[in-house]
């Protein structure tokens, strides 16, 4: 494979990655290398590879062709400078936070973040001696500066956020961790597994590593695991020898392969769902059904003028709203859709459905899940592909029957 760095827009670079055939490959899609095993040319070639002194295949698990060029492509995509794939988004972020943090250290999290990882920092990492303090809302400064201290390792945020399509602005954040650094630099970890490369760049805004769980709009089909972390190199050369070398949270090569087929279409896909989900959404704002719609996209949304300011091409297409009524309407509305799925994955082809406050935000105290506008009411949809119009008439009949 040959490796060169290419200034294409984000369209061109989506199809076409980093890759080049060669002479003797000739293959227009890069090949899915399934060794476990690499041989070296020397015993000192294979002792600087193991020192990391030069760059090279060691073993599957740890490096893979077909992985690395998931890797580069999305590091060309999210304008950082390397990545680092693992087999979940999941496996990212506690991969990332083994990294940065160890016994007696602090981190600050927005509250505005999916449940599992919600759930990992405030119930996991006590456990491990690590204290994770939480802001409700993380466009408030306030709440961050009362809780960063000369323990705090990281800042973590999600945006938009799930389930209800909160954005938070970045100009804020990169302002407190320079108010953090009189104790040291403070690193931003993002969470932009809802906007994609398409709709957001967080490093372009000060964010100094972003977090993909490309199982979700990178795959976009709901048939490949995934998740990646970016930012410099010098982390991600760390995160690789270091924690990643001795857990192996890898990516295998055919989830790699598939993901990198599945970017050559996220350009399109990702403008299909958002042009979904603003007509999908304006709908329900206006059904007598409904009582609010959480939707970033909306001109009289509270976070309207930082979409303008720091999204592109869209808001995404994962938003909720609260059925009028209490949460038997809510149930009763998701058990009667027909064409739309109930499913814990989102960023899929298929239009899904789910009841956050039961699922995938059950580990959020009922305080909080207030707090952060997930009620009883409250349902989750993640716009698909299909017709809006075939959506919308599902939508109706089930709203009909509550």
């Amino acid at each position: 494979m040959e490796k060169k760095r290419i200034g294409f827009e984000k369209e061109t670079i989506a199809v076409r990655g980093l890759w080049r055939p060669n002479e003797k490959e000739r293959s227009l899609i890069p090949p899915i290398q399934e060794s476990t095993a690499f041989w070296f040319k020397n015993s000192l070639e294979a002792e600087r590879l193991f020192a990391s002194e030069e760059e090279g295949l060691i073993y599957g698990p740890i490096t893979n062709d077909s992985v690395s060029y998931f890797e580069e492509k999305m590091a060309a995509l999210e304008e950082a400078e390397a990545g680092l794939a693992t087999s979940t988004g999941m496996a990212a972020i506690s991969l990332l936070t083994k990294y940065l943090v160890k016994e007696g250290d602090e981190i600050v999290s927005s509250k505005k973040v999916y449940g599992g990882t919600f759930h990992l920092f405030s119930e996991f990492l006590p456990k491990q001696g690590i204290k994770a303090n939480f802001v409700e809302d993380p466009n408030n400064p306030g709440e961050w500066l009362a809780r960063i201290n000369y323990k705090t390792k990281f800042l973590f945020i999600e945006t938009p956020t799930n389930p209800n399509s909160d954005l938070v602005d970045f100009l804020l954040l990169k302002n407190i961790a320079k108010i953090g650094q009189k104790y040291r630099r403070i690193p931003l970890i993002v969470d932009s597994t809802l906007a994609t490369p398409m709709l957001l760049n967080p490093i372009q805004y000060g964010a100094d590593f972003v977090i993909h769980s490309a199982t979700k709009y990178i795959s976009g089909n709901g048939s490949a695991f995934g998740g990646i972390i970016l930012g410099k190199k010098y982390h991600i050369d760390e995160l690789r020898r270091g924690i990643f070398r001795e857990t192996r949270p890898s990516m295998t090569p055919e989830n790699a392969a598939k993901l990198n087929k599945s970017l050559e279409t996220l350009p399109l896909r990702m403008k299909a769902h958002c042009q979904n989900a603003l007509k999908i959404a304006s709908h329900l704002k206006n059904h007598p059904k409904v009582e609010r719609v959480n939707f970033s996209g909306f001109s009289d949304s509270p976070y309207y003028d930082l979409a303008q300011k720091q999204m592109k091409n869209g808001v995404g297409a994962l938003f909720s709203f609260d059925v009028k009524g209490e949460e038997e309407q809510a149930r009763k509305f998701l058990d009667s859709l027909e064409l739309i799925y109930q499913a814990a994955n989102l960023g899929d082809a298929r239009t899904l459905a789910i009841h956050p406050a039961t699922t995938t935000h059950q580990y959020v105290d009922e305080e909080s899940k207030k707090n952060l506008g997930i009620l009883e009411t409250t349902v989750r949809l993640s716009i698909g592909l299909e017709s809006w119009i075939d959506i919308i008439n599902d939508i109706n009949q089930a709203l009909d029957k509550i």
